[in-house]
């Protein structure tokens, strides 16, 4: 059949379109191809058994990435032996005896060496000393003394002089420390304050509050020959009531210590300025603390008993 041509034969219209980009190809049209597989349900053709002709295999694309290696495991070192080498064998050297001919007189021999200091400084150590006090030693066997020794090294109390040890010797040593001044000697150029008379007197208490529960003296008083003033501190060391307190061990006896306190304390109100010649029981309100204030009341109670 014939179809009529147009009535209007007018020119088609076409549509325009915009530049188009270069395409980029797909990662996949450039690789190779892959030989497809059969499946196993799929029929076996006669031509599959027919050897498959070699196919060359493209060489790689210098645009592909290099093949990725695995960074090599660090190297260790295997940990040291603890193992301690074994000191070599010491050589002993035998002394060469000297041979004395026999026109020579023989040698003289050497002198005794001094007596032995026991302590936990031995003799070479240096402790700042005050006094020493020697008790008496005479029928003691040498655990006794090992006794005596331990006591003395673990006294720990602010006041007492450190234990540097003892001797066995007769008689009393006494030691000043060096850079201490009597005190007797020490108050006409002394210039003595409020200040310091309570700050000697509470170290004069707190010594004596020691010495109480291990003291039994009847021989003797605190005195101020007893006291030793460091003139560059102006601070007071007191050197008998501790050496007293660790040299007997019998009871409780205080009034001794007391009245040679009072008089230490009347000799230093002499020496305090005429305006401050306040009551030392009110230095002691408040220089004490309750337990020692009421310590100090019970002081004065056996001190006026006495009298």
């Amino acid at each position: 059949p014939s179809f009529p041509p147009p009535s209007d034969p007018s020119p088609p219209t076409r549509l325009t379109l915009p530049p188009s980009r270069p395409s980029l190809p797909h990662p996949s049209d450039s690789a190779p191809s892959r030989p497809s597989i059969p499946h196993p349900t799929d029929p076996i053709s006669p031509e599959a058994d027919s050897p498959s002709p070699t196919r060359l295999v493209p060489p790689p694309s210098l645009d592909a990435a290099p093949p990725q290696r695995r960074a090599p495991a660090p190297f260790t070192l295997p940990p040291p032996s603890r193992t301690v080498p074994a000191p070599p064998p010491s050589r002993t050297v035998p002394t060469p005896v000297p041979s004395q001919s026999p026109d020579l007189p023989p040698a003289p021999s050497r002198p005794a060496p001094p007596p032995k200091v026991r302590g936990p400084g031995g003799p070479s150590a240096s402790f700042p000393t005050v006094a020493v006090a020697c008790p008496e030693l005479e029928g003691l066997t040498e655990e006794e003394l090992a006794e005596e020794e331990d006591f003395m090294t673990h006294l720990s109390h602010p006041n007492i002089l450190r234990f540097a040890g003892f001797t066995t010797s007769q008689g009393v040593r006494a030691v000043k420390e060096s850079g201490l001044t009597p005190l007797p000697e020490a108050l006409p150029t002394l210039h003595v304050t409020e200040e310091m008379a309570v700050e000697w007197a509470v170290s004069v208490l707190y010594a004596l509050r020691y010495a109480w529960n291990a003291t039994d003296l009847p021989y003797g008083t605190v005195g101020l020959e007893h006291l030793y003033v460091e003139m560059r501190r102006k601070t007071v060391k007191l050197d008998l009531p501790e050496w007293r307190c660790v040299q007997q061990r019998k009871g409780e006896t205080i009034k001794n210590d007391l009245r040679g306190l009072h008089a230490i304390l009347k000799r230093l109100e002499a020496y305090v300025g005429q305006e401050k010649k306040a009551g030392f029981s009110e230095v002691m309100g408040m220089c004490l603390s309750r337990f020692d204030k009421s310590m100090v009341e019970s002081m004065i109670q056996k001190l006026t008993a006495l009298q």
